[in-house]
């Protein structure tokens, strides 16, 4: 009735969950949808709906924090949105109303600290463990009214305070400084962000391209490729390698004469692997006589050249080819052609299940497939997927999986979706609704835990090996480990 695209529509209506003002009631992705404000989100709605009005200009603003800050930029944007920070955005909220304006001066500080963050610590301006700064010598990094601002925004926040000539940074500042990659990912989708009313209203031509082989228009794809490295290294890499270096001490015989990386990224995670084979395990010590190959397969062209020089400056025995998540037939013929058995390979993977594009799976789909707990599931069109469709669909691509990961099994590191109910009542300490909101809007398919198992188990693999990296500290699981093998009885 609003004339809003229904998927990327619910997505919208998920966010609002995930931050408590409405509740979610019905099927998934169709028309029995239910939603229903809660107490604040009618406050939020009906006081503070225009306060967001703000927005556009400043996601503009982070567009070009890079240049901002580099002084390549006018500094004028950064320069009104700090005097927003300071006053608060001229919210109310002495009254009842007060912690929801806090929650919306949050989102407003967010357009603000995230992107500062992101330069300051990409060009290691900001360092970890680092508490004091000489500020002469942050101005001098490039614009130094602008740097002047970022500090004033970061003192804004309680992170950073002003003693004479130097910086110092608060406890609170030292830890944000630690956990600021995780700005890397919001920002990186700032351009889709910024398309988000013609994703929900305007012309279909307006998308930004998020397709493989097409250019990334929605997306910062190098610093993503970044924000993954930073994620496998801090989060996954001792857990992953807890999984894998067992297979490489059984007898030379049983063991695979390649890795492949689906989705290999910068190539971090075959670097770490790679060094961690050859230094710890039986087959690193025979790889004179029984050599391993490491292959990088990828459908970005960006990330293929990245990985390809990470690789050869770390002398890693391999290569880089095309290949996609979706498509195991193809790169088991790539694999082929470029002389690798593609049937005695260990297959791994990080994060690229989700972003896989998705295929209606038909007379394929499943008797029982649950929904899962998400309401945001679009197409590239903008239209709705039912849940149980997700979840069908994820389940028929890991039966495609079955013949090229037969012998070894696929090892898979995923992110995963979180109840938008236990993320309302964590609001403001998850990342789940920027994810919810960057994979909803450009058409990634995050499924919960149990629902990324019930599709394994549907498409004819069983985990050997399963690991929870990071559950017990978050409260939730964002991300899985498994070990996958394929099962006798398919």
């Amino acid at each position: 009735s609003i004339g809003a695209r229904p998927g990327y529509l619910r997505v919208a209506i998920r966010l609002l969950a995930d931050q408590g003002w409405v509740r979610i009631s019905g099927r998934p992705g169709t028309d029995d949808l239910t939603v229903v404000p809660t107490p604040s989100g009618a406050v939020a709605l009906n006081q503070f709906g225009t306060s967001y009005c703000r927005a556009p200009a400043l996601l503009a603003m982070a567009a070009e924090m890079d240049g901002i800050l580099a002084g390549a930029a006018d500094a004028d944007g950064l320069r009104e949105a700090v005097r927003g920070m300071s006053d608060r955005w001229s919210l109310p909220g002495t009254g009842q109303e007060g912690g929801v304006a806090s929650q919306v001066a949050g989102h407003l500080d967010g357009h603000v600290v995230a992107p500062v963050m992101t330069t300051l610590t990409r060009n290691e301006v900001l360092r970890p463990g680092t508490a004091v700064y000489r500020m002469d010598d942050i101005l001098a990094l490039g614009g130094r009214q602008a740097l002047a601002l970022a500090v004033e925004a970061l003192r804004l926040q309680g992170w950073a305070v002003r003693e004479g000539a130097d910086v110092r940074l608060t406890p609170a500042g030292l830890a944000a400084v630690d956990f600021a990659p995780q700005y890397w990912h919001p920002v990186c989708y700032v351009a889709l962000l910024r398309h988000v009313p013609a994703l929900l209203f305007g012309d279909r031509r307006a998308q930004p391209a998020a397709s493989p082989g097409t250019a990334e228009e929605h997306q910062n794809r190098e610093l993503d490729i970044r924000f993954s490295g930073q994620v496998f290294a801090r989060t996954c890499q001792a857990p992953f390698l807890d999984v894998v270096l067992p297979l490489f001490d059984r007898s030379v015989g049983q063991q695979p004469s390649a890795v492949v990386d689906v989705g290999c990224g910068d190539g971090t995670l075959l670097t770490a692997l790679h060094e961690a084979i050859r230094t710890r395990t039986l087959r690193g010590r025979l790889r004179g006589s029984h050599p391993l190959r490491f292959i990088g397969a990828e459908p970005s062209a960006v990330a293929r050249a990245v990985a390809a020089r990470r690789m050869g400056e770390a002398g890693i025995p391999g290569t880089v080819v095309a290949g996609d998540i979706a498509d195991p037939e193809g790169l088991g013929r790539t694999l082929a052609d470029a002389g690798i058995s593609p049937h005695d390979a260990l297959y791994v993977c990080k994060s690229v299940i989700h972003d896989r594009p998705y295929r209606d799976p038909g007379d394929a789909s499943l008797p029982g497939a649950p929904p899962g707990l998400l309401s945001t599931f679009a197409d590239r069109s903008g239209a709705s997927i039912p849940g149980d469709k997700i979840s069908a669909s994820l389940a028929v691509l890991f039966r495609a999986w079955r013949k090229l990961a037969g012998r070894h099994g696929f090892v898979v590191i995923e992110a995963h979706a979180t109840d938008p109910v236990l993320c309302a009542a964590q609001t403001g300490r998850l990342m789940a609704t920027s994810l919810d909101a960057t994979h909803g809007y450009s058409c990634q398919y995050l499924v919960t835990p149990d629902v990324f198992s019930w599709a394994a188990r549907a498409g004819g693999f069983a985990s050997r090996a399963h690991r929870e990296p990071g559950a017990g500290r978050a409260g939730y699981t964002p991300l899985t480990i498994d070990h996958f093998i394929v099962t006798e009885d398919r």
